[in-house]
């Protein structure tokens, strides 16, 4: 199974343009592995060392960028694969709104959040010798 996976997903590889690669391997936190390596031979050697599941994911990635041509495709297509998936948007979109709004409050409260005083220092009487 994973041979055939493996084959499917290089097929894509070779399609896609060095900048949907590059998206591809930011989404997966790939870093070139030596400097000026195209992002072509860092997708591939990654794709050679994952699981099943990720390759399966990684094919489903790299089909979505290989049919989005413009932002305005790429909202059709994006919807047109969460309908094919049955992926809820509108709670996707809800958590995250959630989530934005939380770290706002944080953010906010971490802001208004007083600092504490500076702890005074105690004043040294000096005592008289005639005392």
């Amino acid at each position: 199974m994973k041979r055939e996976l493996l084959f499917i997903a290089t097929t894509v590889v070779s399609k896609l343009d060095s900048q949907r690669l590059e998206v591809v391997a930011k989404l997966h936190h790939l870093g070139p592995s030596k400097e000026n390596e195209p992002p072509t031979k860092t997708v591939l050697g990654y794709l050679r060392g994952v699981s099943e599941g990720t390759l399966g994911r990684l094919i489903v990635e790299m089909a979505i960028l290989l049919r989005v041509n413009s932002a305005q495709d790429g909202n059709r297509v994006l919807a047109e694969a969460a309908k094919e998936y049955n992926v809820s948007v509108e709670s996707i979109a809800a958590t995250v709104k959630k989530e934005f709004a939380d770290r706002e409050k944080a953010k906010a409260a971490k802001k208004a959040a007083p600092k504490p005083p500076a702890k005074a220092q105690p004043k040294t009487v000096k005592k008289s010798a005639a005392a």
